[in-house]
């Protein structure tokens, strides 16, 4: 299942008048900043300011490697793909984790130690602040670094999914949709992974932790 998102109608309403408006505009769900950005009319040529922030210091990790990971690829088809799997499933291929171990963490982890240099401060007292031109590196690189084995995902997302007590309210969820769509379901409640049908699922074997 895709939640859908709506544009932010107030923001796009002062970007087109040419206030200064839409600077004040908060929003942590990029499916947001995305639908927003997309309705701007093509014929609009002044500049936009976006700021992404949110409470939630995950929510914001996981909007900047999305980011990251679409400013840094070119395969449309492939960015599309890995960022519904980025934003959904529960695990990824093994190519796109390779590239947040491999790629994406160590340029993380440099900026961090570079931080800590020049401040002197240990990732627990930084504050979170991803705007004012400041990111919180070591924080980052601690959320990059969090890795957990494949057998205990599973466990953990099976204990919270697939929980007996919450049985009668998943059973009285299918029951209300269409049959097409409690298969649909099913599928994405058994494997976590929101792929085709006919998608061999064997290389998603890395926990989008």
């Amino acid at each position: 299942m895709v939640m859908s998102a709506e544009p932010n109608t107030e923001a796009l309403t002062g970007v087109l008048n040419g206030s200064k408006k839409e600077n004040s505009q908060r929003c942590g769900d990029l499916r947001n900043v995305i639908k927003t950005v997309t309705c701007i009319p093509q014929c609009y040529k002044g500049k936009v300011r976006i700021v992404i922030n949110d409470k939630d210091f995950d929510a914001i990790a996981r909007a900047f490697i999305i980011l990251t990971y679409i400013l840094c690829h070119d395969s449309t088809d492939q960015i599309a793909e890995n960022t519904i799997h980025l934003w959904y499933s529960a695990f990824i291929p093994d190519s796109l984790d390779a590239w947040i171990r491999g790629t994406l963490y160590p340029h993380v982890l440099h900026e961090a130690r570079v931080f800590q240099a020049r401040h002197g401060v240990k990732p627990n007292v930084i504050e979170r602040l991803f705007v004012n031109k400041r990111v919180d590196w070591p924080n980052l690189a601690s959320y990059l670094q969090r890795e957990l084995p494949l057998d205990e995902a599973i466990s953990a997302r099976n204990a919270v999914v697939a929980c007996e007590s919450r049985r009668d309210s998943r059973e009285r969820y299918l029951f209300r949709q269409p049959p097409a769509e409690r298969q649909v379901h099913v599928n994405f409640m058994e494997s976590g992974i929101l792929a085709p049908f006919s998608r061999p699922l064997y290389c998603y074997t890395k926990p989008n932790v």
